[in-house]
């Protein structure tokens, strides 16, 4: 009688879980971060943002890399063009430039140099509905502007901005807020920012995450207003370098996350790409 292999097939999560490896290992071109603590840090949390951007980008509402390096360069003539669907391409206005980003993997980041500097994007009805919202991005700030916002949705609907000059942080999302502590944000110092909110969750529903870390959640009540005339502006005030702005329309799958995130950094320490001491900080850190 001949025998039969029985084959197990691959799970969901274990695909996400490969496609969120070969992108990371991808995108740092395997450069070593060994014996560097700063490469180590910004390698782990490339991880932790192609995992989010892996469990959520079915939901995606916008999407901005800028890697256009000059402007007029989208096909409606716009200077940053958005990668989602929804083509909600932007205007640079009052200075914002290209420069070379140094975060592994990168092309382009956008340099804003204060004052009245800002990008403003388009808006349509699909990309402005939210059963839920999640909003990503990487900053790091020449200076902390009080006020200063680093992307807001007007009209009420969300901000996340630079409270004080003591590096705090705020995300509203229709009149709800919630505050990330003094030292949250630092100069000459690369912060992956997620702001996220799902009305959907009974608590600990609105949360701010910085470098993989939940910094802050608190409960909120309150729908998501669907305003499709409100444009979305990024970089209003600001004084630093922007990198990768995504917006989903959904709220962040924690647990899910954080399974991509550890089998992404396990395949870093495998590779060589993070020391054993490295591997077991990022792991113990979460």
């Amino acid at each position: 009688m001949p025998s039969h292999k029985r084959t197990k097939a691959f799970t969901l999560i274990e695909i996400l879980v490969t496609i969120t490896i070969i992108g990371i290992l991808a995108g740092i071109g395997f450069l070593s971060f060994s014996g560097s603590t700063e490469k180590a840090r910004l390698a782990k949390t490339l991880v932790w943002s192609t995992s989010v951007y892996r469990l959520l980008g079915q939901n995606l509402k916008a999407q901005y890399s800028f890697n256009e390096g000059q402007a007029s360069t989208c096909a409606d003539g716009k200077d940053i063009c958005d990668k989602s669907s929804f083509g909600n391409n932007c205007v640079l206005y009052n200075g914002p430039t290209w420069i070379n980003s140094d975060i592994p993997g990168a092309e382009k980041a956008i340099n804003f140099p204060g004052g009245s500097a800002y990008i403003d994007c388009d808006s349509n009805s699909g990309s402005s509905n939210f059963p839920a919202l999640t909003v990503e991005f990487w900053i790091k700030p020449a200076t902390l502007v009080a006020g200063s916002s680093w992307v807001t949705k007007n009209s009420g609907v969300f901000t996340i901005s630079t409270s004080d000059t003591n590096g705090s942080m705020r995300f509203i999302v229709n009149g709800c807020e919630v505050d990330a502590p003094p030292g949250s944000l630092k100069t000459g110092q690369w912060t992956h920012v997620v702001a996220t909110y799902d009305p959907g969750l009974p608590s600990d529903n609105m949360k701010i995450y910085l470098n993989t870390q939940v910094i802050i959640k608190k409960d909120q009540t309150g729908a998501i207003p669907t305003l499709p005339s409100a444009p979305l502006i990024i970089g209003s005030q600001t004084n630093g370098i922007m990198e990768e702005v995504r917006i989903y329309g959904q709220g962040m799958p924690t647990a899910l996350v954080k399974e991509n995130y550890f089998a992404g950094l396990r395949r870093l320490y495998e590779h060589g790409e993070i020391n054993k001491k490295e591997y077991q900080k990022m792991v113990l850190a979460n």
